[in-house]
Order: structure tokens, then sequence, then C-alpha cells
């Protein structure tokens, strides 16, 4: 058939995702002729991508929204011309998919004769309008609406579409087109169809309210076939279960769930439960050899270093050791030790005073890691105390087989994918014992948070990520400071600059020390700077620890509202219960 798809695209960072792209290219097959209108300034880069899956490509500022796009659409092509194909359809870029065969869906709607139909309707309320709150009557979608050429041609569909108007309020746009338009043509006398009708299943099936289906119930229309995934049903819904409907989705279509997990990475929240199953790191990449690599050890158990050299001579990448000590009696022995090891090119040991645990002597030596493309920093974690070191222990085994014996296969991932610049290691098992991170401790960092921010000059950076205005309420963070990265990923930690006055002295009594504050930024910094992180797992397969931990501390914030509440209502309800006993023993005694 001659088909016309008119498509709309808008970003508001002006970018061009990986979704979009694989929803032309899938789709391209069956049109004639493919518009895309972008409503984003996009860069010439990416505006050659949709040149090579479109025949027209239209840049346009984002006034009217996409219905004053689709408008430009139709004068650009001309409705005398417009009338020639056997039907129109209208698409935007707020879905995910298609998860299925789209040929078939037009096979199964052309049999039914409609003049035109949708992919999905809102059902009939008596509220919720936008703006105004007031009633909202049976509509299609906008966003998928397939329009017959009988339709087309006819001079009300003209006439609606030549009075759309640039409204600067996307509410003004749905008030005015989106949930008039299905009534305007079905008042002309055409037959519209829908392909899920969620009237008829809601009313089957005895469901109240949730008029709005393609948002608040994405698993129905998967399972019935709908091809199309809203992205809002993703991004503010179901954040809890979408690792479950992500699994379902990769085992059940050919659709590649990355593009939803990386859209979310770049346009959501980067930190979100559902997609950490898919931010471990990939085994078995091969080394491309040709990265120069640096390791910093803060030493202060000589023994502990040695063992840590003994896993890393079983990678197959060289590096330059960076040992820092507080120890003079140290450098002599960190040099013999680090002869015996092939793979370690050069050895610089620097003698510093006891300050900052292993944190600032890492911060200062930034000026000499930033030339190099990937780094690591360890530090040797031990306890004299026996019952410590138990726990101690154990936690620096785990962050020993989770970025030490794997470190080929961080350093291939941190290679191979250009956005990746930093690596963390899940919770120890240790944590999970223990209680993980708790919501109150993490509340007592807040304010070094903000102090650090300011100093790098990201205050954006603490409201977004530390101000806590989520339900994550605690940190994506390598816990132990130890991690692998792209120096340049991080430069900005560069600028804190601790002072040796700020510095708390050891014995550090509290985990909430300003030193503790940089060890939670690392990741945040790496993304306000363009880069991704990975997850080295605890074990193959398992759940990351920080789901657990972020359920947990949704759980006791939840909690501490519940409480919150009952308290001040007791304060308010009991003077008014103890009225009413004076009067009942006044009563009384009468």
């Amino acid at each position: 058939m001659n088909r016309l798809l008119l498509y709309v695209h808008y970003n508001k960072f002006n970018k061009l995702d990986d979704h979009v792209l694989y929803q032309l290219e899938s789709v391209k097959n069956l049109y004639s002729k493919i518009v895309v209108v972008s409503n984003s300034q996009l860069v010439e880069r990416d505006k050659s991508k949709l040149e090579k899956v479109a025949n027209v490509v239209i840049q346009r500022d984002n006034i009217g929204f996409d219905f004053a796009a689709w408008r430009d659409a139709f004068d650009n092509e001309g409705f005398e011309n417009i009338s020639g194909y056997d039907s129109v359809t209208l698409m935007n870029d707020t879905c995910f998919g298609p998860m299925y065969d789209m040929s078939e869906v037009y096979t199964a709607m052309n049999k039914n004769g409609y003049d035109f139909w949708g992919m999905t309707s809102h059902g009939k309320s008596e509220a919720g309008m936008p703006k105004t709150n007031g009633p909202v009557p049976e509509h299609l979608q906008s966003y998928f609406v397939v329009f017959d050429k009988k339709v087309t041609a006819s001079s009300v569909f003209i006439d609606f579409w030549k009075s759309v108007r640039d409204f600067s309020i996307v509410e003004d746009v749905i008030i005015n087109y989106e949930t008039k338009l299905t009534g305007v043509l079905t008042q002309a006398g055409f037959k519209r169809g829908v392909y899920f009708d969620s009237v008829k299943y809601r009313t089957e099936n005895n469901i109240v309210g949730r008029h709005n289906f393609s948002e608040l119930e994405p698993y129905v229309l998967f399972d019935h076939k709908v091809p199309f995934i809203k992205v809002k049903s993703i991004m503010n819904y179901n954040e809890q279960t979408n690792k479950l409907f992500f699994d379902r989705i990769e085992n059940t279509t050919k659709y590649p769930v990355d593009l939803i997990v990386k859209f979310l990475s770049k346009f959501s929240s980067f930190d979100r439960i559902d997609i950490f199953s898919r931010k471990m790191i990939v085994n078995n990449l091969k080394l491309s050899g040709g990265s120069s690599i640096a390791i910093h050890i803060h030493v202060f158990y000589v023994d502990i270093l040695e063992g840590y050299l003994n896993i890393l001579e079983k990678a197959t990448f060289k590096f330059d050791l960076y040992a820092t000590t507080t120890l003079g009696e140290n450098e002599d022995k960190i040099n013999t030790l680090a002869k015996k090891y092939k793979n370690i090119e050069s050895c610089e040991v620097i003698v510093g005073d006891n300050l900052g645990r292993d944190v600032v002597p890492w911060l200062r030596l930034f000026g000499k890691l930033k030339s190099y493309d990937i780094a690591a920093h360890f530090h040797t974690k031990k306890s004299r105390d026996s019952s410590n070191e138990l726990i101690g222990g154990s936690w620096r085994r785990d962050l020993e087989n989770m970025l030490m014996k794997k470190a080929d296969d961080i350093i291939a991932n941190l290679e191979s994918n250009k956005n990746l610049g930093i690596v963390i290691a899940d919770i120890p098992e240790v944590f999970h014992y223990l209680g993980g991170m708790i919501y109150y401790n993490e509340l007592s960092i807040r304010k070094h948070l903000k102090e650090l921010c300011s100093r790098m000059s990201t205050p954006d950076m603490y409201e977004e990520f530390f101000a806590f205005k989520d339900h994550k309420m605690t940190f994506i963070a390598s816990y132990g400071t130890m991690l692998w990265y792209k120096p340049k990923a991080l430069q900005k930690l560069d600028d804190i600059k601790l002072t040796d006055s700020e510095i708390p002295k050891e014995p550090l009594e509290e985990s909430s020390t300003i030193l503790h504050a940089v060890e939670r930024l690392p990741v945040y910094v790496a993304h306000k700077a363009g880069y991704d992180f990975a997850i080295s797992p605890l074990r193959e397969g398992a759940i990351s620890g920080f789901v657990d931990n972020f359920a947990y501390n949704k759980a006791v914030v939840a909690g501490l509202s519940y409480s919150r509440v009952y308290r001040f209502g007791k304060r308010i309800l009991s003077p008014v219960f103890v009225l009413r006993k004076i009067v009942n023993r006044i009563k009384g005694r009468k």
C-alpha cells in the first residue's frame, strides 16, 4: 500500500536517542515515504542519522508541540498530495518499540474497514482534563493514529489542521487538539477503530478509573500485543517492578531492552532501581591493549599490598604503580616488592603525613593520574582488632574479588564503552547482615556534600542527587572507596583541595566525616561529566545489593513518615479527647 508516515521527534536536551533510530528503522518498510519533523535543534551528525531512515527531515522550534509539527508537515507536503496516499500515519517518539510486528497490526485493522484508527484510546472520564480538571472525552491517543485517504481528503480534516495554533503550553494542545480530533472526525461520519480497546477491557474486568491505560497499564498492553510502550509509563511509574517487565520483553520479543536502559540512564535518573541488573560489567570482552593504566594503592600494611599484587599479577595488562604511605620504613619495602612483578612497568612511592586515610593521598595524586586512560584506587584495609578484622577481612576479600580478580574484564569494559567512566564494587556481603547503608547515617553527610559540590562548582549536583528529594535516600558508591575509573571522568574531584586543617584526625570515631562524603561522590561526578557507571557483581546473576539497600531505606523512610503523621495527629487530637473526658465526667456527676 502507498502509505505516508509523519513522525515528530523532540528531546529537551537536543539529542537524538538510539531508540528513535531503531523505531524508524523498524517501521520504514511499511511506508512509501517518511517525513520526520524534529522540534529539537539537532547537531549535523544526528540530523544525518535521521536522513538515512527518512525521506524528508524538517527542523523547527518546539512551538505548538507535536500537533503544530504535524501541521507544518502537512503544509510541507501539501494537502493536494496527501490525499494521494492510501493512508497517513501520525506518530511521535514518546514510545519504546515496536515490540511486535507492525505489519500484523495494519493487516488486522485494515480488515475492519475503519476510516481512522489508533493504537490505544483514553477512556471517558468526568474529571482529569489537564489545566481545568474538567471532563475528558474518549479519544484516540495521538502517539500513533492512522487516517484513510477518505479522511485526509475531507474538508473537515484539512480545516482541523489548518486551525492548529502554536500554543506555548502543552495542556492547551491536549485540550484543543488531542482530545478533540477523534470527536470532530466521528461527528463528521467517519468510522473510528482502536487496536487495543481499553474501555472494553476496563468494563470486562471491572476496573474503576485508570482511563489512561497507555501510561498506567503497560504490562496489560504488552500482553495484548500492543507494539509500543509509552516512555512515561516506564519513567514515571512502576520503577520497582520494571526489571521484571524488561526481562519479559527480552525473553518474548526481539526488542533490544538496552535501548530502554540507556535512555533512562541519560534522560531519567541514572541510578534507578529498575536498571541495576543491566549495570553489571560484561564478562569475557577482549582488551585492546592500547590503554595507559595507573593503579594507586595507599599502603599501611605491606603484606596486604603483596596480596593485592599477587592477584593483579594474573591480569594481562601492564600498569604504573603509585604507592602512598605514611611510614618511611615502607618505601624500600614497596620498591623491592614491586620489582618482583613483570606487569608493573614503573613504581613511584610517595611518603606523606598520616592525614585523611587513603582519600586525601588519592585526591592529591590527581595531577599525576590525569594523563592516564584508566586508573584504579585501592588501599590496604585491615584492622588489628580480631573482631573488627573478621568484618574488615570479609569486606576486603569481597573487594579483591570484585575489583582485582576481575581487573581484565573491568579494563575491557572501560576500553570498549566510551560512555563508561567508572566501575564500582557491588555492596559487600557483610553489609547484608549489618543492615547496609542507613538513611539516617547518610543524612549526616549532607552538609559536607553541599560544601564539596560548591567547591567543584556543581551546586546543582547537590540539589539533584544529595538533597534526598526522591525515594532513593542512599547513594551509589563503592563502599570502601576502591574503584576503577577514567581520570577525565573524575577530574572535578581535583577541585576539592582539602586543607590539612579540614581533615579529621585519627582515630575517626564517626562515619559522617568529610572523608566519607568524598567516598559518596565519584559516581555522581562521573555522571555530571557525561559518563555512565557499571558495577562489578559480588556473585554472577545475583540481585545487586543496592536494590536491597534502596528498598530497605524506602521502607524505613515510609515508616518514619507514618510515625510523624501519627504523632502529629495525636498532638492535634489529644486535647479533643481530654475535653471529651471532662465533659463525660461532668455529665456523670449530674
